[in-house]
């Protein structure tokens, strides 16, 4: 998948980029990414900055660019281009608390614990070889949903998300499908309920996150914004109708 990139305003500016979610250190949208950052910076010297990113970068990346993205891909290399530079880093994104609350309101609790759960398979598979053991790897997200669901009566497990599995698609569960976990969470496509519950969210973030750059960008504040190319068209549809 190619980057999707576009570039708003005058006297303020929007740098938007949209990437594949990599972890890979090789990739050459990782090349690309340092070149739209050195392009927004000769373009925003001496003027108030920030960088928006899909999720809130998760360590300081102390070794370097190359570790930052085999941790946190795209993420960890902006933090740690953002740290270089003194920019800010900030995700405009609501918290997993309200998208429980908002998903509760359409679907079941199996399947919006099935999304999120389909969601870190295939960021799993996404990971350079030799992956973590994929139990291991799993254990700390689920036991993040279950603290910010609220659901105290439900059962976050392994085996309990691999009945979900077998209830909701008639057949056993199988960690190694990458193409399966690629696609049952893809909110452009319509063959399972689980592509509704991602198509539902897609929507609930998108207005969340276009309303705080619109925020942001009527306080005279230029935007580096770097997020997963599936969500680039709908947020530049929204965002070339609001921001002038």
């Amino acid at each position: 998948m190619r980057s999707y990139f576009f570039k708003l305003g005058t006297d303020t500016k929007l740098y938007y980029i949209g990437v594949a979610h990599s972890y890979d250190p090789s990739h050459p949208q990782f090349k690309e990414i340092r070149a739209r950052w050195r392009g927004y910076l000769s373009e925003t010297i001496d003027k108030n900055r920030i960088i928006v990113v899909e999720h809130a970068p998760n360590d300081v990346y102390e070794n370097g660019e190359d570790d930052a993205i085999k941790k946190d891909g795209e993420v960890g290399l902006v933090a740690v281009l953002a740290r270089n530079n003194g920019v800010k880093v900030v995700c405009l994104e609501p918290d997993r608390s309200s998208e429980f609350s908002f998903l509760g309101t359409v679907f079941s609790r199996d399947e919006i614990a099935y999304y999120y759960f389909a969601r870190v398979v295939a960021q799993w598979h996404r990971i350079p070889a030799p992956r973590p053991q994929f139990e291991e790897y799993m254990g700390p997200y689920l036991r993040r949903d279950q603290e910010v669901s609220g659901w105290h009566n439900f059962d976050f497990s392994l085996p309990a998300i691999m009945a979900i599995h077998k209830k909701l698609f008639k057949k056993e569960f199988n960690s190694a499908d990458a193409d399966f976990f690629n696609t049952v969470h893809n909110p452009t496509l319509d063959k399972t309920v689980i592509n509704k519950v991602a198509r539902t969210l897609h929507k609930y973030r998108n207005k969340q996150v276009v309303e705080g750059v619109k925020r942001m960008w009527n306080e005279g504040i230029n935007i580096f914004m770097l997020y997963g190319r599936g969500h680039a068209e709908a947020h530049e549809k929204s965002l070339r109708e609001i921001l002038h």
